[in-house]
């Protein structure tokens, strides 16, 4: 029997209450209600709140923006959008290059540098196997080992061929695939971000499905306190303060399912052909840059927690957070004293 999970991975920015008006101050030319705009792009919600006064049109050029990455980024087959730069990349694999606008040559490129960099943990070719488990869908299921074996065959960032000149991509090898979702999303989030300060947009929240990037102060000149999922159950578990940084999360509670008494979460070991099996059960990573909380959430959850916080305490201006299978929480050195625990079945290791 099979049983389907799909959950947001909850990041939410506490918000200020509704009295706030009769509080503190406001900073001039804030609001404390903001502008707001919700859409489902991506397949996920996304919120994007404003609180600049006079900078309501600015969600217009926001949307806009997601929409055409969107339609260029887009490989999911229960989509209307009838084209996609990447899935025609995915097509095309073993018989031709495929030419794409700059944006998609762009996160294509930075996602084959992490590649390598990342040894393979993160793997931008790795769509033959998630496409093969579908996780997430209503078709997901667990693949035989047969299926699993060939699949691998076709994961290697090492036969993609790119032409900056010509702006171009080829996958080398009939049946690969590229999967960018471990990336596009911060990527996506930083170029809003960029549309908001070039529109002298002060203080925003944008919300990707769950991973948020947070713009300048709260409305009363305060940084906001950001909470990150109970990966095993629902309301926060801890909270912490932020501000002009993004706050990315990824868990095995996000888009899974179990079969015959076996859970099967979504993020895929790309040497195993199986979805990792560590004591990782959910990491959040907090850089200035979106691009870098979606790729390092993949590589810590990849190294799993004692390796991953070495590898995390290396990175200048990124903080890292873990939690367990034991409720046991763990955190870089620069985030861990920020850290409120806020589900007392948790237990913060280190302080």
């Amino acid at each position: 029997m099979k049983k389907l999970g799909v959950v947001m991975a909850l990041i939410a920015v506490i918000a200020l209450g509704a009295c706030q008006s009769e509080g503190p101050d406001l900073v001039p030319g804030l609001m404390a209600t903001p502008y707001q705009r919700i859409a489902y792009p991506l397949g996920t919600v996304v919120r994007v709140e404003i609180f600049d006064e006079g900078k309501e049109e600015v969600l217009d050029l926001v949307f806009d923006r997601i929409f055409q990455l969107e339609a260029y980024l887009n490989v999911n087959e229960t989509s209307p959008l009838e084209y996609s730069e990447v899935e025609e990349i995915n097509k095309n694999a073993g018989l031709r290059p495929v030419q794409v606008s700059e944006d998609v040559f762009s996160l294509i490129q930075i996602a084959m540098d992490f590649s390598h960099e990342s040894g393979g943990i993160f793997n931008a070719t790795v769509g033959s196997l998630t496409h093969l488990w579908n996780i997430g869908f209503d078709h997901a299921r667990r693949p035989e080992e047969a299926e699993i074996l060939q699949a691998l065959q076709q994961v290697d960032f090492n036969k993609v061929t790119l032409d900056p000149e010509e702006r171009t991509v080829f996958l080398e090898m009939e049946g690969m695939r590229f999967d960018l979702g471990g990336i596009a999303k911060g990527f996506i989030a930083d170029e809003v971000v960029a549309i908001l300060k070039e529109n002298h947009v002060t203080s925003a929240i944008v919300n990707l499905g769950g991973d948020v990037f947070v713009l300048g102060t709260n409305p009363v000149g305060n940084e906001r306190r950001v909470g990150v999922q109970n990966p095993f159950a629902g309301g926060p578990a801890i909270t912490f303060l932020a501000m002009d940084q993004a706050v990315f999360t990824s868990g095995i509670y996000e888009r899974y399912f179990e079969y015959d008494g076996e859970f099967f979460h979504h993020i895929l070991n790309p040497s195993t052909g199986f979805p990792f099996d560590n004591d990782v059960a959910s990491i959040t990573i907090i850089s200035e840059r979106g691009i870098d909380g979606d790729k390092y959430t993949t590589l810590g959850f990849g190294l799993g927690i004692a390796d991953g916080l070495k590898a995390m305490e290396a990175l200048d201006g990124v903080e890292a957070i873990f939690m367990n299978h034991d409720y046991e929480i763990f955190a870089t050195s620069g985030i861990i004293d920020g850290i409120r625990v806020d589900n007392h079945a948790f237990t913060l290791v280190g302080r």
